[in-house]
């Protein structure tokens, strides 16, 4: 005998409903990294458009990044598609929020790393790391008080904030005052290692260790970056041969790719 229709609706509602009980987020499109706040214990994670769209999101339970129809801000449609938080597929008590900070170009953002050490300084402790893959960069984040949302008003920055105020960067070199390191040629994974240091591994297989400059007191090869303590960022196997390059006191839009400070090894850049 067969069952009826009613009787199959039945079921398969009582299936879908023991299946959200697994579904912490949904509507997430290509991925490549995630992390837990170390402090309050909410996921982060990056998130690439198709073209446009770049994302880092905070990740709550019944999240919903709206793949398919909305990358970046819903507002913004970048994607040109006309589409709205109503024609999402919405499972269970799941609901659509934008993300916490985006690119309108896209950048390939790639791992997301929280910093739970103090060992480049106080001030990088716990703030999230992000690093691309067409860029090289790692991007260095501040959240608020709250530790729920990116803060862009943040005197830890250098540079000119005002055109990140909408936490959307729709011009390359807007990020420049939050860009923490370059020139790593794709950024794979971002790690912090046994010993409080952040750790990169690039596209090419490279791993590099990032430790303050205190560190090489009788060394004169160092990189001086910005206004924050110096950083030395060496690839593991150079570290006893390497020369790299002094700048002191640099302005970070002096040395904006594709347009870098050109200087010879050992060169004092002012």
């Amino acid at each position: 005998m067969k069952r009826s229709t009613i009787s199959l609706q039945k079921e398969c509602n009582i299936f879908f409903t023991q299946l959200l009980r697994y579904y912490y987020a949904m509507g997430i499109r290509n991925s490549l990294g995630m992390d837990f706040d170390p402090l309050t214990g909410v996921l982060w994670a990056t998130e690439n458009g198709p073209a446009a769209g770049d994302e880092i999101n905070m990740v709550a339970p019944g999240f919903n990044s709206g793949l398919a129809h909305i990358q970046g801000f819903v507002d913004t449609d970048i994607l040109n598609r006309g589409k709205s938080v109503k024609d999402l597929v919405i499972l269970g008590d799941a609901k659509y929020s934008d993300p916490e900070f985006s690119w309108n170009t896209t950048v390939g953002v790639t791992d997301a790393k929280f910093f739970f050490s103090d060992k480049l300084g106080k001030q990088y402790e716990n703030n999230p790391f992000v690093g691309d893959i067409n860029n090289g960069y790692i991007y260095r984040f501040i959240l608020n008080t709250e530790r729920n949302a990116i803060e862009i008003n943040s005197s830890s920055y250098g540079g000119n904030l005002e055109t990140m105020a909408n936490k959307q960067v729709n011009n390359p070199k807007e990020v420049i005052p939050i860009i923490f390191g370059s020139r790593f040629g794709g950024i794979a994974d971002l790690k912090v290692g046994p010993d409080g240091y952040l750790y990169v591994l690039t596209y090419f297989g490279e791993i590099y260790r990032i430790m303050p400059k205190s560190n090489f007191v009788n060394s004169n090869n160092s990189l001086y970056l910005g206004k924050s303590p110096p950083l030395l960022i060496l690839p593991l196997s150079s570290l006893s041969n390497s020369t790299i390059l002094q700048i002191v006191g640099i302005e970070a839009d002096k040395s904006y790719n594709p347009n870098p400070v050109v200087a010879r090894s050992g060169q004092t850049i002012l």
